[in-house]
Parts: structure tokens; C-alpha cells; sequence
């Protein structure tokens, strides 16, 4: 039983009042503490004043959308790392996902939806949120400072620790620059360090003094480096340790280990310690799943000793890399783990002037949603093109060759060609056709009484695929007759419908290679 301390709290936002009480019904269930708003404008005063968990909106309301509320949660300071999961009863398939998230949304529920699905992506979403919440409690509670500047030097953040240091409240810190509270014999030194990062991005760790606000001269050292948006440099996000305190920086350190190996050990990512010569010193016991092989086959081995000659050179090169610039790697790179592909997102990064933490996360479900918006943009790009065919001309023929040519491309077929049937003449005739280069046209037409079982079978199911068509009996006399003499391998017919009657029907076929259409 959850208390009224660690229950979650859900802020739900629908102009349906039969949606609203079915959510908040379901989320009450499971011990969640659900507040409720019909409209955007309501949502955003709830949100700025109770801070929930989570957030689950509407996409289509009145007065202000889901995804423009989304935008001014993310927007503002108090509930820009509050979860949004958007939903929404309009099928619009990926491009609503996409929409969704470029708004700033975390997630997309499509509506009606499942129960399960809800709760397991409120699950994930609020435990993330603690998590995140916890590392930004870290930070405010760090014994060193952490602070944010533009490129001008004008104060962006201030972490609590560098209001206690500095004597400087973060109100009071936003409007000053480091020119303020840098001692004058060393301000020139911070300008510049500041002008080579925006220009180099070297890593840079030096020391210097600042006056307090009660004039007391702080002697720091710092570590900064280069904040981006949208591929350009626009700040610098700085760690300033206080050195006379030093010691009670590593008592503090210290006491917050054990708590810290525990955060560790809930992360799901794959971590290792590895020293220079690419071999493994420590498996971290975060995600065995992900690792090439078990922990026990991997401790003292080097990259060579485990994968292939060119992916252990690349990882290798990694290494060095980060252990010669002393700043992380960032990389991206996939592996073969049970017969299966997993794509990583990973950070090397320089421990000792010998070993390195490798850091990799799963983005394997990610890649597969680039992919198939990629392939969404291009099959909608393919029937674009058809489009304006049709718009450009009331010509059927120049149509059908727009289609294929289209299809046939986009499909990398070896013929793509559309068939249409001649009742009077007992023919299927050949209304338009593409061949890749290199490839001769298919045959221009053929009896309908022999590919009766195949019209009908196309007709039934709207289309029929065959891998290997030699080999594959439920087509063999038709093989046999007319396709081994084209040079056919595998072939796949999609029906044209107009109405209830099936006119005709394309055939993708390669010649050169068999094809798996159902990949």
C-alpha cells in the first residue's frame, strides 16, 4: 500500500468528461493520486502549482491543443522535466507520434487504448521522472557549484551550493556576468578561457578567484564545457570546486556512496571499466542482456580476444581517443546479440590515464522508429509523385507508367508492371511496365483462362507473394509456362480494385535475386 507521500500524481487533461473519469478511474486503481482539468488553460495552472508526476493530455481540445500545452509545460522552468504522455482517439499513425514529439512529448497513446499499455508507459514515465528528479536533487545538493553562462559570461543557473559559496542568491546571480565576481588580475584568463572553448571546445580545467558577496576572495577550481543547441555553441556549463574545502568534499563523497552504487545499480545500461590496451577490468551488473557475451568471458579479455578484427580496431580507437583529449567519447554503434541486432548509444570516458568507463544504452526501439518514419516519408513522397500524375493528366496510360516507374524504384524490383484483364479477348494485357537496367520487359500479355486460380487468389486476398517461385507448387504450371522463360524468381501481385471488381493487378518481380517481400 502506497502512502500519500509516495503515491504518484497524475494530471489528467481531457475535454471528455466519459474519458476523464475512465482514466481516473483506472489510475485510482492502482494507487495513483489523479488530478483532473477539461481544458489546456486549466491544466497549466493545475500543473504550475501541484508539480504532478506526470502529465496525460488530450491532443484535440478547445481553446489550446495537447501539443501546444505540452510545448509551455516543456517551456517553462517549474514542469519542464514533467512526463508528458499525449493521447488522442484520431488515427493518424505515425505522423501523430512525430507531431507529438517534436511538441516535447515523452510518449504517445493512441485512444481507445488498452489498459495494460496505459499503465506500463505511466509506470515507465513517472519512474523515469523519479529518477530524474533524483539526479537534479544531486545536483542542487552537490558540495561543488554548478553553474550555467552564455558566451557574453551573463549567468544562466546556479545550483544551491553556489549560493551558499558565492553569498549570491540565483535571483540575484541571473543578472550579473563573471565580470561581477571574477577578481580583476584574473578576469582576462576567464575571458579567454572562454573564447578558445567556443572556438576549439578543448577540454579546460583551471583555477581562479572570485569575491563573495561579503567581499571574501573564494579560490576555485573549475571544469567547464560547451553547451549546444541545435548543433552551435550558445553557453558554457561550468563545476567549480571550492579547494580550501576539499576535505569535507570527500567526506561528503564518501557518504553519499552507498546510495550512489545503488542508482547505479538500477540503471538499465551496459557498463564497463576497460583500460588502454581495450581490455575488460569490471562488468558493471546493470543490464546483462546487453552484454556480447556473459560477464565471466569477457574479465581479461581484450576487444580483439572478443570481437572480429575491424569492430574490436574501432572500439580500440575509441579508447585511445578518450584517454588522449581526456574529455568523453560519444558513439554509436550496433551488435549481434541472440540472433538479433541491438543498437547502442554510448559515452567513453576517461577515468585514470589508463582505463576508461564505457556507458552504452539501448536505442535499438528508437533506430527502428527512425526507420520506419524514414519509410513513411518515402512511401508518401511515392504516392506524391503518383498524385500529381493524376493531377497533370487525365491520361490513364501516362498514370500507370508513373506508378510503376514509382513503385518500381521505391520497391528496388526488377520489373514492376500492371495487368489488366481483356474479357472479349480472353487475354491479361500489359498496360504499363518498368525494368531496372540490364533487365528485359516482361512478356506483354497472357491467356486468362490459365491464370484463372491466380486472378482468383489475388482477388480473394488482395495480394499474393511467392519467395521462390520456382519451387513453390502453388504456381507451378504458371511457372512452368510462361515465368521460367522471363527469367521470374520470386514475384509478388497486389490487386486493383475498382468497387467490387478486380480490373487488373500490379506484379513486382525480381529476376536477379530472390526476394522475402514480407521483409
Amino acid at each position: 500500500m502506497k502512502t500519500e507521500q509516495t503515491r504518484p500524481t497524475v494530471l489528467v487533461v481531457n475535454d471528455d468528461p466519459k474519458v476523464l473519469e475512465l482514466l481516473t478511474v483506472i489510475l485510482e486503481q492502482e494507487e495513483y493520486k489523479v488530478l483532473t482539468a477539461q481544458n489546456a488553460p486549466a491544466a497549466l495552472e493545475i500543473a504550475f502549482t501541484s508539480e504532478p508526476d506526470i502529465v496525460i493530455s488530450d491532443v484535440v481540445m478547445p481553446e489550446m491543443d495537447g501539443l501546444e500545452l505540452c510545448r509551455r509545460l516543456k517551456q517553462n522552468p517549474r514542469t519542464a522535466y514533467v512526463p508528458v504522455l499525449l493521447a488522442s482517439a484520431l488515427r493518424t499513425g505515425k505522423r501523430s507520434n512525430f507531431n507529438a514529439l517534436t511538441a516535447g512529448a515523452d510518449d504517445y497513446l493512441e485512444l481507445p487504448f488498452r489498459r495494460q499499455e496505459l499503465l506500463i508507459k505511466v509506470v515507465r514515465l513517472t519512474e523515469r521522472h523519479r529518477i530524474e528528479r533524483r539526479y537534479r536533487e544531486i545536483v542542487e545538493q552537490a558540495a561543488d557549484i554548478i553553474y550555467t553562462h552564455d558566451l557574453q559570461g551573463n549567468f544562466t543557473s546556479l545550483n544551491k551550493t553556489g549560493e551558499r559559496i558565492t553569498g549570491y542568491s540565483r535571483e540575484e546571480a541571473l543578472q550579473m556576468n563573471i565580470a561581477e565576481v571574477v577578481v580583476p588580475e584574473q578576469l582576462h584568463r576567464a575571458r579567454e578561457m572562454i573564447a578558445r572553448k567556443a572556438t576549439t571546445d578543448d577540454a579546460t580545467v583551471y583555477e581562479l578567484e572570485i569575491f563573495s558577496k561579503e567581499g571574501r576572495r573564494v579560490p576555485l577550481e573549475v571544469s567547464t564545457r560547451l553547451i549546444y543547441e541545435g548543433g552551435a555553441a550558445v553557453g558554457v556549463q561550468g563545476i567549480a570546486r571550492d579547494v580550501t574545502e576539499r576535505k569535507r568534499v570527500e567526506a561528503e563523497l564518501q557518504a553519499s556512496e552507498a546510495e550512489l552504487r545503488a542508482l547505479f545499480a538500477a540503471m538499465p545500461d551496459v557498463i564497463l571499466v576497460l583500460d588502454a590496451e581495450g581490455r575488460y577490468r569490471k562488468v558493471a551488473p546493470t543490464n546483462p542482456k546487453l552484454l556480447y557475451k556473459p560477464p565471466a568471458e569477457l574479465i581479461g579479455k581484450t576487444l580483439h580476444e572478443v570481437f572480429p578484427l575491424a569492430q574490436a580496431d574501432t572500439f580500440l580507437g575509441h579508447i585511445q581517443r578518450a584517454l588522449r583529449m581526456r574529455q568523453p567519447v560519444n558513439i554509436e554503434y550496433s551488435l549481434t546479440i541472440e540472433d538479433r541486432e541491438v543498437w547502442f548509444e554510448g559515452a567513453v570516458s576517461p577515468m585514470m590515464e589508463d582505463s576508461v568507463i564505457w556507458v552504452a544504452r539501448d536505442i535499438t526501439e528508437r533506430k527502428r522508429a527512425q526507420q520506419a518514419l524514414e519509410q513513411q516519408v518515402e512511401r508518401e513522397a511515392v504516392v506524391n509523385r503518383i498524385s500529381s500524375a493524376v493531377r497533370r493528366s487525365l491520361d490513364i496510360t501516362e498514370v500507370f507508367r508513373t506508378a510503376v516507374r514509382e513503385l518500381g524504384t521505391y520497391l528496388a524490383v526488377d520489373r514492376c508492371a500492371i495487368f489488366m484483364k481483356d474479357e472479349s479477348a480472353g487475354r491479361l494485357r500489359l498496360a504499363a511496365e518498368y525494368h531496372a537496367p540490364g533487365v528485359r520487359p516482361p512478356e506483354p500479355d497472357f491467356p486468362l483462362s490459365r491464370m484463372k486460380d491466380l486472378i482468383d487468389g489475388i482477388d480473394r486476398q488482395g495480394a499474393l507473394a511467392f519467395d521462390d517461385v520456382a519451387n513453390d507448387e502453388r504456381v507451378r504450371e504458371i511457372y512452368d509456362r510462361f515465368l521460367r522463360a522471363s527469367g521470374v524468381r520470386s514475384i509478388m501481385s497486389v490487386g486493383i480494385r475498382a468497387g467490387d471488381e478486380m480490373p487488373g493487378a500490379f506484379a513486382f518481380s525480381t529476376t536477379r535475386s530472390l526476394r522475402h517481400w514480407r521483409e
